[in-house]
């Protein structure tokens, strides 16, 4: 693809400005469908997006992630907790306490906890 071509394959994503290099042969009118395509490719992904923020003294629920060498079976809880956030900072990291006021040994990506709604 010619270098003055890539500005007309570009488009815009929660990740930045990306563009292709090569377009698929055989399409007519292959801005405007290659266009269309991609705004429906970036609609369908941010509904998927729930942007999650939490401040501190907020209760979540912690994620019990399936590392566990044996499986503990299908009936068994996915969560546990509440705990409390202590600190939250801004790359989605959390540092949780318990309701005792005992720190968790590791931090905690905000993916892997919900709000606990008491």
């Amino acid at each position: 693809m010619a270098a003055y071509d890539m500005e007309k394959t570009t488009f815009f994503t929660a990740y930045g400005t990306l563009c292709y290099k090569v377009m698929s042969f055989g399409l007519k009118n292959a801005g405007a469908t290659y266009q269309r395509a991609m705004k429906r490719l970036k609609k369908a992904y941010e509904k998927k997006i729930r942007p999650r923020e939490f401040q501190e003294g907020d209760l979540v629920l912690k994620k019990i992630l399936p590392i566990q060498k044996d499986y503990p079976g299908k009936w068994t809880p996915n969560y546990e907790g509440p705990y409390v956030v202590k600190k939250a900072f801004s790359g989605g990291a959390l540092i949780l306490t318990n309701m005792d006021g005992k720190d968790l040994a590791l931090p905690v990506n905000s993916n892997a906890v919900k709000k606990y709604y008491a």
